[in-house]
C-alpha cells in the first residue's frame, strides 16, 4: 500500500509516517479507468467516483466480500487488504484509523522507532541550518 497522508519525510524516502488503515489506493482506480475511458478528465472523474463508491462498501459493516485462496502450502490467504486492515484494527465500526507506520518494513511502527526517526530528522535539519548560517 502506498503512502497517503501526513507523515515524517526524508528527502529521498519515507520511512516512518502515519498510515490510514483501510484507505483504498486511488491510483489503482485511475489505472483501470484509463483503460476504459479515452479522455483523461473523464477517466479521472470516473476513478474518483469508483474509489468513493468502494470506500463506502468497505466501510459498511454488513459488506463481506472475502475472496479466499490457498497458497502453495495450503494456507488460506485473504486478498482484500483494505478490508482486512479495518477488521483487524476495529471490526466493530470499520471506520478508518491512523497508525504510526514503518513503510520501509511494511508494518506498524513502534513508538521507539517513531521517536528515533524524529530525532534523526531533527538532527539533520539542525545541522543543515547551522551550515547555512
Amino acid at each position: 500500500m502506498s503512502y497517503r497522508g501526513p507523515g515524517l519525510k526524508n528527502h529521498s524516502q519515507i520511512y516512518i509516517g502515519v498510515k490510514t488503515l483501510g484507505d483504498l489506493d486511488l491510483k489503482a482506480f485511475q489505472v483501470a479507468a484509463k483503460r476504459r475511458y479515452t479522455a483523461l478528465e473523464e477517466a479521472n472523474e470516473r476513478a474518483v467516483e469508483l474509489c468513493s463508491m468502494w470506500e463506502d462498501y468497505v466501510g459498511g459493516s454488513k459488506w463481506n466480500p472475502y475472496k479466499v485462496i490457498m497458497d502453495e502450502t495450503g494456507k488460506r490467504m485473504v486478498v482484500t487488504t483494505s478490508l482486512m486492515e479495518l477488521n483487524d484494527h476495529n471490526s466493530s465500526g470499520r471506520y478508518k484509523i491512523q497508525e504510526l507506520w514503518n513503510f520501509k518494513a511494511g508494518r506498524k511502527a513502534t513508538l521507539k522507532e517513531g521517536v528515533a526517526y524524529i530525532l534523526k530528522q531533527w538532527t539533520v535539519l539542525k545541522n543543515t541550518k547551522r551550515r547555512r548560517n
